[in-house]
């Protein structure tokens, strides 16, 4: 039989021990709850691309692009690479057809008499302009060129009735007051005919237009300082909209582009 001294001391420590665990566990602070990271879930995405190669009307083959049969929007570049430029290096030259005008009659600036003069188009026709930006890449420190493209390279295709329009050749000195305020692509100038940059002489082979004549750019240079900005000339039938209007570019052994006028 046991010591009821000895039972009553073994209850002791054991309430003792109790307590102070007891204790513990209650003042203990508790630990914050962390959800556990749950695994990532792919997510696959496929999408299809076609490219498609398309004849177009004028019979020549456009790559692929913005409507998968060659044609750009207004304002896309199309680019082309002249390997091995001056023997040194590959050169980008880069060409956009940027803006587009229409008028029923045109009013150019004759210096001679300080006036302007009506223009009018042939009959059943009106004016078409079309805006036109050449560039090729800057080489610092070197004079790379190439031949500037002629006006005739580029042409107004009408897709409703299947016409071709080729550049009117104009005096190209001439002002028009219609776009005399009418900025170049980047903004830096108001903008001049293709190619040509009006200027003025003192000598007496131009007093018919009191000094002033155009200046003919037969070279494009690198850098976009020496990009050539300047528009185009067309008469279309009256009736053309902007709707049916594509620009070709031919660029010879350089490609085929063409622009639409209107997304």
């Amino acid at each position: 039989m046991i010591n009821p001294r000895i039972f009553a001391f073994i209850a002791l420590v054991g309430i003792l021990i109790g307590i102070f665990y007891g204790g513990q566990f209650l003042f203990q602070k508790p630990k914050p709850y962390i959800p556990p990271i749950a695994e990532p879930t792919p997510i696959y995405i496929k999408e299809y691309l076609t490219v498609m190669v398309t004849p177009t009307p004028d019979g020549h083959t456009y790559f692929a692009s913005e409507y998968q049969n060659g044609t750009r929007l207004l304002k896309r570049p199309y680019s082309f690479i002249r390997y091995n430029a001056l023997y040194k290096q590959d050169m980008k030259v880069t060409t956009i057809v940027y803006d587009y005008r229409f008028f029923e009659k045109l009013h150019w600036y004759n210096p001679s008499s300080a006036k302007y003069q009506e223009q009018l188009p042939d009959y059943g026709y009106k004016w078409c302009f079309i805006f036109v930006y050449v560039f090729m890449d800057d080489i610092i420190g070197d004079d790379t060129r190439m031949w500037a493209f002629n006006r005739s390279f580029f042409a107004v295709y009408n897709e409703k009735t299947q016409e071709m329009f080729t550049n009117i050749e104009y005096p190209y000195q001439l002002r028009y007051k219609e776009l005399e305020q009418t900025p170049t692509f980047d903004d830096s100038q108001y903008i001049q005919a293709f190619k040509q940059t009006r200027m003025y002489s003192s000598s007496s082979s131009y007093s018919r237009t009191a000094g002033e004549y155009s200046d003919e750019q037969y070279y494009l240079r690198g850098g976009i300082s020496n990009a050539l900005d300047g528009y185009l000339l067309y008469q279309v039938p009256i009736n053309t909209t902007e709707n049916d209007l594509l620009v070709f570019g031919n660029f010879y052994s350089f490609g085929f582009s063409q622009w639409r006028l209107t997304y």
